[in-house]
């Protein structure tokens, strides 16, 4: 009994181990020509036998070729940040310098896509998607024309985000990495803008809302002739907006609590400093209200 059972089993291994052993082709020439044959038919299967190859024969000279068609095929089904990964994994397995530009190109058409894609303005985590393939990009051509634009845009994308720690970071990464470029004064913009922070005008201490003027300032002056100067002034005086609310709110908290001489500096501070803010005609108003209060006691 022993004996056929045993003879049962060695069967059953025997038999439920033929579909491994056939799971793939015997060489790379046949498992990559066996893929390519469900190309227009079964694209599903296509990429399944690719992957195949990778798996079995990831050393031979058709790898490259499964990777990139593996790369193509999720273009292709327009899942386009997972083809640029695959079209990086060619780059970085095979470091084929003739098919670089080819793969580039195809990642920057991506990256640009995820870019100016209009859906970024509605779910703006998409911005991530087109900062890593730029990012990809950059490291496949770090010293290409457009290498320092591409550094560029992945600061834009973490700023749209909201990610204002991150954007600062990529914009001195443009700094510090191409400082003949034409987008630097760009980039001094934006670390100005993104140190403006949500505290900026929610919170009575106003250091961040200063150091953001400082900035902005500095920009002004250093780069005169930018055609982002205009749109530095404005923030700056928006900022002074917020500051000259603060001081006008802190004026009247003393106001309230009679404390007229406190009350006094802050509407003057905010009378002399911001005099083209709407706070300073409403700190006049008060002034003359006190002053009258004065006169009467």
């Amino acid at each position: 009994m022993n004996k056929i059972f045993s003879i049962i089993i060695s069967i059953f291994i025997f038999t439920t181990a033929i579909p491994v052993l056939a799971s793939h082709k015997g060489s790379p020439k046949e498992q990559f020509e066996y893929a390519e044959s469900f190309k227009d038919k079964k694209p599903k299967k296509y990429l399944a036998e690719h992957k195949k190859l990778l798996k079995f024969y990831k050393s031979s000279s058709f790898a490259e070729k499964s990777q990139l068609g593996i790369a193509q095929y999720y273009y292709d089904q327009h899942q386009y940040l997972t083809a640029a990964r695959e079209y990086q994994k060619a780059i970085d397995a095979y470091h084929s310098p003739d098919k670089l530009e080819m793969i580039t190109n195809t990642q920057k058409r991506i990256a640009n896509y995820f870019f100016t894609n209009p859906a970024m303005h509605k779910n703006k985590k998409e911005y991530k998607k087109a900062a890593i393939v730029y990012g990809m990009v950059i490291k496949n051509m770090p010293d290409s024309n457009a290498a320092a634009e591409f550094q560029y845009r992945i600061g834009l994308c973490y700023q749209k985000e909201g990610n204002l720690e991150e954007a600062t970071k990529e914009f001195r990464k443009l700094i510090s990495n191409y400082p003949n470029s034409v987008w630097i004064d760009d980039a001094y913009y934006w670390i100005a803008v993104c140190s403006i922070t949500p505290s900026s005008s929610s919170s009575y201490d106003q250091s961040s809302t200063d150091a953001a003027i400082d900035k902005l300032t500095k920009f002004t002056e250093s780069f005169p002739s930018s055609n982002l100067c205009s749109l530095a002034e404005h923030k700056i005086r928006e900022l002074q907006e917020i500051k000259a609310q603060k001081d006008y709110e802190i004026a009247e908290f003393y106001n309230k609590q009679n404390n007229k001489g406190s009350a006094e500096i802050y509407y003057k501070q905010v009378l002399k400093t911001y005099s083209f803010s709407k706070w300073a005609v409403l700190a006049e108003k008060k002034l003359r209200e006190i002053q009258n209060q004065g006169r009467q006691e």
